[in-house]
């Protein structure tokens, strides 16, 4: 189905680049071949190649590497598929009281639902919560797939961010496979695929609102809080996108899906659904940062996160400044998804992919060898997650990387967008044209 839309603008500064009135992207005669193309089909084969790898990493290494019978589970996923189990039942209160270490609102818990109560029924075996064992647990034949499949979500939604910035087909097909590395440990490894699910939902709503789209951005990004709470650091960019005025019914629509989430397992059960949405990390591979000095316990550590609200609601003074450049929208939002490691007491290393994935949006529009550092910027700050050092170092260590890697990012060329958009007959700011709005 499509419609004609006519595009007109009062505001007298003429030539300056309004991402916010773009039309929806897709196939038109108004948008060129290689920049509003479609890349699904390397989205399905990049999903692939996650899933294969990540199982056969899971069920092999062990034994091709280091001659053993178990299987290496990460152990992490383990909580989600209990909490899952106390949804399937309707037993709500037990989602946060049951052992399952669930930090963060059940929103993969309850996509999850289906897929283990079928593993139940079917007869598989589930690995323990609180005591990681080696074995082989069979109901990751259900459960590794269906997680590590999320990534499809995570590379559509970047993707399609990329998209919205007009990067050329050809750069984001190479973006692509950098962030299917990126989000592979994050599964395989670490077995978080909420985190993923987050970032693909996230940068799905940041997408449709550099298009104007605020209702379903609105919904999009209410759907990726309710699979991790660290989205709500990027809230302040997108209500500063949208402006102060459509702020507040914006904001309205994303607290609908978490906050409907949050009154399920609070009011069957305050006490621990509070506390464990204040808790920190408590894995163990979590690494201190000199916050620890200051809370002194990993269990509290609300306090500490305030400041980095705080910090993420003064990038969202800087996108009302600059929301007519979507490249500086886009770098804000990694800053602000940054900004959770910086302000973490326990920092675990899968925390800065969501960043890393931003910032490579941001790496992919730039030239010359800015691309380039980015990329390896990106590497060294995911490698550093993993050495252990001592609070001060391991922390100066991580601001410094991430320092780069966003420094790198925000050396796109100016006017750029602009430039393209003009090129492509999209409208301008102080234009009047007739713009063909595709696909619904």
């Amino acid at each position: 189905m499509s419609r004609q839309t006519a595009v007109a603008d009062t505001d007298p500064a003429p030539g300056v680049c309004e991402p916010t009135r773009l039309p929806p992207l897709g196939r038109s005669e108004g948008s060129p071949p290689g920049e509003a193309g479609l890349n699904h089909w390397w989205i399905a084969v990049l999903t692939l190649i996650v899933i294969g790898t990540g199982m056969a990493y899971t069920l092999w290494w062990p034994t091709a590497f280091g001659h053993h019978w178990y299987w290496i589970v990460p152990p992490d996923i383990w909580g989600s598929v209990r909490a899952a189990h106390w949804i399937g039942w309707g037993d709500f209160s037990y989602v946060y009281s049951a052992g399952t270490g669930l930090v963060t609102l059940p929103g993969f818990e309850v996509v999850l639902t289906p897929v283990v109560l079928l593993g139940s029924v079917i007869g598989l075996g589930e690995g323990p919560v609180a005591f990681p064992i080696a074995g082989r647990y069979t109901d990751w034949l259900l459960v590794g797939p269906f997680a590590l499949a999320c990534s499809a979500l995570g590379l559509y939604g970047l993707d399609a961010l990329a998209r919205a910035t007009r990067i050329p087909q050809r750069r984001r097909r190479v973006l692509l496979v950098l962030e299917a590395a990126v989000m592979w440990p994050v599964i395989a490894y670490w077995g978080h695929p909420e985190d993923v699910l987050a970032l693909g939902l996230f940068a799905l709503g940041m997408g449709r609102a550099l298009q104007a789209r605020r209702v379903s951005a609105a919904w999009l990004v209410g759907a990726a809080i309710a699979m991790q709470l660290y989205v709500l650091a990027a809230v302040p960019i997108l209500a500063g996108l949208v402006g102060l005025r459509r702020a507040l019914p914006l904001i309205a629509r994303v607290s609908v899906i978490p906050g409907t989430l949050l009154l399920a397992v609070l009011i069957p059960d305050p006490r621990d659904t509070l506390d464990a949405l204040n808790r920190g990390s408590n894995n163990v591979a979590g690494h201190g940062t000199p916050w620890v000095l200051l809370v002194h316990d990993h269990v509290s550590a609300g306090s500490v996160r305030m400041v980095g609200l705080a910090t993420a609601s003064a990038l969202g003074l800087l996108a009302v400044r600059r929301r007519s450049d979507p490249l500086a929208i886009i770098w804000l939002a990694g800053v602000a998804l940054g900004v959770r490691c910086l302000f973490e007491p326990v920092v675990d290393p899968y925390y800065v992919a969501p960043a890393i994935g931003f910032a490579l949006v941001g790496v992919a529009s730039c030239r010359r060898a800015y691309p380039v550092v980015g990329v390896a910027a990106g590497l060294a700050l995911t490698m550093v997650t993993y050495v252990r050092l001592d609070v001060w170092s391991y922390w100066l260590l991580m601001v410094g990387a991430m320092a780069v890697v966003f420094a790198a990012a925000r050396s796109w060329r100016t006017g750029r967008l602009c430039t393209m958009a003009r090129s492509s007959g999209l409208p301008m700011r102080g234009d009047t044209v007739t713009a063909t709005t595709l696909e619904l």
